[in-house]
């Protein structure tokens, strides 16, 4: 997906003010903190609606949220739209209008497959490089996903309800926000990898905690139990 450079420069690409996470995370009895992940600038402002993606290992899942404002992650993973093109049919040769039993022999389309294009593009401080980039993943509203939007670094959905990391860590949406919240602003949007993540002060670390056996998880800016995974959140554009 192409986005015009013209679109974003009505927009503040401001970089994340300097903070720090807790870096020791849940610890495991062996007394070694969890290493702080690399920390990026990014755009604090972003115009279009997003949904967010939970990337772990190679697969992307969509993350919804709860009436409560809770966010968790389920089986569903994400699929790149692709187009089924339609095939051309070549009539028969017939040159005579002399009926016949053989069939004409109609081609058979041939599948559309996708490749991530994963283009490794180093940062550039001064902004992002929209013009060409296909890296985007892309939703359209019929889907049904949760849509977010971003501004000045505070994250809102749909309710207009503000993204936080509650005290307990865990990554969710309140109006009014939590008073002992541990952050509610500090989110920007980075690249990295051939993705664009969700980061929090410039840190694109997540984590997730099982919620059940059936394969639902929360999400949380630390690990708090052993069975805790590192994730990233992927940006998905509504177009």
């Amino acid at each position: 997906m192409k986005f015009a450079t013209a679109l974003f420069t009505a927009f503040g690409f401001s970089a994340v003010a300097n903070s720090s996470l807790i870096q020791r995370g849940y610890d495991d009895g062996d007394n070694h903190p969890t290493p702080p992940p690399q920390q990026q600038h990014g755009v604090t402002s972003f115009p279009n609606k997003f949904a967010l993606g939970a990337k772990v290992g190679e697969d992307i899942y969509v993350v919804f949220e709860l009436s409560d404002g809770q966010v968790e992650y389920g089986t569903k993973k994400y699929t790149v739209p692709c187009v089924t093109p339609t095939p051309i049919i070549e009539p028969c040769d017939t040159p005579t209008p002399t009926p016949t039993t053989e069939p004409c022999e109609e081609p058979t389309p041939e599948p559309i497959t996708f490749t991530h294009p994963h283009p490794h593009k180093p940062w550039k401080r001064d902004g992002f490089d929209f013009d060409g980039d296909d890296s985007w993943l892309t939703f359209e509203s019929s889907y049904g996903y949760d849509w977010y939007t971003l501004k000045n670094s505070v994250l809102r959905d749909s309710k207009y309800r503000i993204g936080e990391i509650a005290a307990n860590h865990q990554f969710q949406f309140d109006l009014p926000v939590q008073p002992d919240a541990l952050y509610t602003s500090g989110f920007s949007i980075v690249h990295d990898d051939g993705y664009w993540l969700l980061a929090l002060n410039g840190k694109t670390s997540f984590w997730d905690s099982p919620v059940n056996d059936n394969g639902v998880y929360k999400i949380y800016n630390a690990p708090i139990n052993p069975k805790s995974r590192q994730i990233e959140l992927v940006v998905i554009v509504l177009v």
